[in-house]
Parts: C-alpha cells; sequence; structure tokens
C-alpha cells in the first residue's frame, strides 16, 4: 500500500510496522498504479504535470514524462492514471478531460 500527505508517498508492507521507503514529489500526488505484471514497479501522477515510472528497490524514478497543456492553455494537472493489463502501455487522463497514452518502456508517448 502506498500512503502519505502532501508531496510524498509512503511504501508500506502489510506484515511490517515501519514504512519501507518514501517517494518524493513537488506537488500533490493524484493518482498511483502498480505495474500489473513487474511488482517493481509503480506510477504516479501528480498536479505538476508529471508522469513517473518509479523503481522501487532502486528507490528513485527510472522514467518520466510531462504532459503538454491543451492548445487552448488548460492545465497539464493529472487526475488519473493506470497501466493496460500487459503493463506495456499507461494511460493517463487530464483535468482538462484529455486521455493520453504512454508506452512505459520510455514513457513517451505512443
Amino acid at each position: 500500500t502506498i500512503l502519505g500527505n502532501v508531496c510524498f508517498r509512503r511504501l508500506w508492507h502489510i506484515t511490517r510496522q515501519e514504512c519501507l521507503c518514501c517517494f518524493q514529489h513537488v506537488d500533490f500526488v493524484t493518482a498511483i498504479a502498480f505495474h500489473p505484471r513487474d511488482d517493481r514497479y509503480f506510477l504516479s501522477g501528480s498536479l505538476d504535470g508529471k508522469l513517473r515510472l518509479w523503481n522501487i528497490p532502486d528507490k528513485k524514478v527510472a522514467l518520466w514524462n510531462e504532459v503538454e497543456g491543451s492548445a487552448k492553455g488548460s492545465s497539464n494537472y493529472i487526475t488519473a492514471a493506470n497501466f493496460c493489463q500487459s503493463g506495456k502501455f499507461a494511460v493517463v487522463g487530464t483535468y482538462d478531460g484529455r486521455c493520453l497514452f504512454y508506452d512505459t518502456e520510455q514513457i513517451g508517448r505512443a
């Protein structure tokens, strides 16, 4: 489970009393999803507009991409993020209603 407050997330295991690791962000985290086939990774989306693929054993960001604002100048806030069933792609929902698809091997636009 990942729980936390304002700008960081804590990773916990249900059988342990202590936090396993903290993952820092520069803004509120609005979405988290664990990789469906590789439990070493999870995605996070934030109000800073960045999609991050975290490497849990290394305790750092493996890949990231910044969501661009729409042509109308709307915000780039990430409000939802998840993997497809195979884990090869991720989808991000933004505050202005867009759905963006990314290749998780490079977190580049698919």
